[in-house]
């Protein structure tokens, strides 16, 4: 798959100008695009401010996107900085229900 398949199904977006520094994510989280979220979660996170995530446009995230969530929320508890879960549609919030990761985003 090309780069421009790639940006068919999946994009993240970073708005440095906010704090916390806002992320939207929207398409299939998957194995080919979990890098590309993990990269812009990192950037948000070097920035030293904290992180929004918006998942509210994804439209379906497997273990490697979980992944990526639950090792950036641990990143981010480390370096004491926020990691807020903006939104997230019906389907991120089935996996994370399933998978008990949404705990990870209320407390």
């Amino acid at each position: 798959m090309d780069h421009n398949e790639r940006d068919a199904y999946f994009q993240v977006t970073v708005d440095p100008s906010v704090t916390p520094t806002a992320v939207l994510a929207s398409g299939e989280l998957d194995a080919a695009s979990s890098g590309e979220l993990d990269q812009a979660i990192g950037t948000a996170l070097e920035a030293g401010r904290g992180v929004s995530l918006d998942l509210s446009q994804l439209t379906f995230i497997d273990s490697s996107g979980v992944r990526v969530l639950t090792v950036a929320v641990h990143r981010a508890r480390n370096e004491d900085q926020d990691f807020l879960l903006a939104a997230s549609s019906q389907a991120v919030q089935r996996i994370f229900d399933l998978t008990g990761v949404g705990a990870l985003f209320s407390s």
